[in-house]
């Protein structure tokens, strides 16, 4: 997104305290499990991230993520074997996904699309329920590790979990590498814009359809993503949840490089908020997925047969641990927080530092602020009942919002 067209939302904000609400108001019953093999698995983890990453600068990172404890919280009742390979898995989207976020394919298109298409080779022939021999592994070992993991995920699974799975995660590569082509946009994207392309790139896609991978769980493809209107809404509520979360703690950093890319900035741009206006709005948004994720829930059940019933339940439950986990381990994260920004009563509390000004603010200031004043001034109550129509109304893209108001296909 245009930098100079946010810059001017935060320029008075240098030192102004945000306080994002603690994860007991967002998701207050859903529990947090933790899996009893992660202390046994870390050997064989780090083992696999030593052969295939050379860079001290991504092991790092991949340290500082903590994917075997995100792996854990995700799946709490995995067995032993399956915890270390969603482990790996997790820990593969982050070396894979520098290549995008440090910069070096920007403006090189050409090299982009190859990355993506020798990334999506990799993806589909791992999973090909006729497996063929790998005759030229990929040199890049962020698209080559790829390979043992979708080859074990196959093995596992069905012809149907396969194709589930390939097909959130191409729809992950697809969207991350748009994701990367879109920084060169001049105009803010809408809200909805924005949280239905992050659906897409944040990877709860993929943890959610290697459920069965975990648990063997067998769900009639009538209930699937795919097919059914529930699954479909309860999957994309909690893909938004995740957005929201991520967006609300990451923002103090993003700030402060400069980077405007994300959920609080465009609520402030484009409903004229204060910034914790915007915080609080959009704390406001995850606890009404939450709301809305717990009817979806039920008329779900309401819907599937007795038999059927329990084996729904759990599988409900395994996406809940997924998105619990992301919230806990996104509070716990030091690449989002410093010491001291996580409070006793659970809310985090950080300070906004501002990059330095780029000279397109300096020199264009009223060009950037006639474009920063809205033609209709909303108020706060206003803008949250907005939002949440658009939440409960139906998906602006999907075949299943045959319910959809028309502010469904509103921009916000």
């Amino acid at each position: 997104m245009p930098l100079p067209q946010f810059e001017s939302l935060f320029e008075d904000l240098e030192g102004a305290v945000l306080v994002v609400p603690a994860i007991s108001t967002l998701c207050p019953d859903w529990p947090l499990g933790i899996n009893p093999h992660l202390d046994s698995i870390q050997n064989d983890f780090w083992d696999w991230v030593h052969r295939w990453f050379k860079e001290d600068k991504i092991r790092k990172k991949i340290s500082k993520l903590n994917a075997p404890g995100f792996a854990a919280m995700n799946y709490p009742d995995a067995a032993r074997e399956q915890l270390l390979t969603m482990a790996k898995l997790i820990a593969w989207y982050f070396p894979w996904d520098d290549a995008i976020d440090d910069g070096s394919l920007d403006y090189k298109p050409e090299a982009t699309m190859q990355y993506h298409a020798d990334t999506i080779a990799c993806v589909e022939q791992s999973l090909s329920w006729d497996p063929v021999t790998q005759r030229n592994p990929h040199p890049n070992p962020a698209i080559q590790s790829f390979w043992d993991l979708g080859n074990d995920i196959r093995a596992r699974g069905t012809p149907e979990t396969n194709e589930q799975f390939k097909w959130a995660q191409c729809a992950f590569i697809t969207s991350s590498i748009e994701s990367q082509m879109e920084r060169e946009l001049t105009e803010p994207v809408s809200v909805e814009q924005y949280l239905t392309r992050r659906e897409r790139n944040i990877a709860v896609f993929p943890l959610l359809s290697l459920i069965y991978y975990n648990y063997q769980l067998v769900i009639p493809e009538e209930y699937s993503f795919k097919k059914n209107k529930h699954m479909n809404r309860m999957w994309r509520l909690l893909a938004r949840m995740g957005i929201i979360s991520n967006d609300m703690l990451s923002l103090w950093r993003e700030i402060m490089h400069g980077q405007f890319e994300s959920l609080i900035p465009l609520l402030m741009y484009h409903n004229n908020l204060q910034a914790q206006e915007a915080m609080a709005l959009a704390g406001d948004m995850l606890h009404e997925c939450y709301n809305n994720f717990n009817q979806v829930e039920l008329e779900l059940y309401n819907e599937v047969p007795a038999e059927l019933r329990p084996t729904m339940k759990r599988y409900v439950k395994a996406c809940k641990d997924l998105i619990v986990c992301n919230l806990h381990w996104s509070y716990g994260l030091k690449r989002y927080m410093d010491e001291g920004m996580l409070q006793s009563d659970g809310r985090v509390i950080f300070p906004i530092k501002l990059p330095p000004k780029s000279p397109a603010v300096d020199n264009a200031t009223d060009t950037v602020s006639a474009k920063l004043t809205p033609t209709t001034t909303i108020t706060l109550k206003q803008t949250r009942n907005m939002i949440w129509q658009i939440f409960t109304s139906g998906w602006p893209f999907s075949k299943f919002s045959q319910a959809a108001g028309p502010l469904a296909k509103a921009d916000f």
